[in-house]
């Protein structure tokens, strides 16, 4: 993939949409393809959440509104990354205090 450049993504946006969005789509499929072959699928689905998100987005402001609530719901919401790590963490000093009897 080569440099993101901010501002020709930017202008293509404003020129060409249609071109903006395929090679948007090209690009995420690029580093989807890029990772781990055990987390393709999960990123695929992920990308498919936003892309349904933004699709029904009344506009790119309310899109990315939906977009963040949805990753502040998997790092704070129930069972979200938060969660998981206080989990893992209380898990940690459980064995910590068992080795130490």
């Amino acid at each position: 993939m080569k440099e993101f450049i901010f501002e020709e993504w930017v202008e293509l946006a404003k020129t060409d949409p249609e071109t903006f969005e395929a090679k948007r789509k090209e690009v995420i499929a690029e580093i989807i393809n890029s990772a781990p072959e055990g987390e393709r699928d999960t990123l695929s689905r992920m990308q498919w959440i936003v892309d349904k998100e933004r699709s029904s987005a009344k506009d790119p402001l309310d899109a990315c509104v939906k977009i963040s609530s949805m990753m502040v719901n998997r790092v704070l919401g129930k069972d979200g990354l938060v969660e998981v790590l206080l989990d893992f963490s209380s898990n940690c000093r459980k064995v910590a205090n068992l080795l130490d009897k």
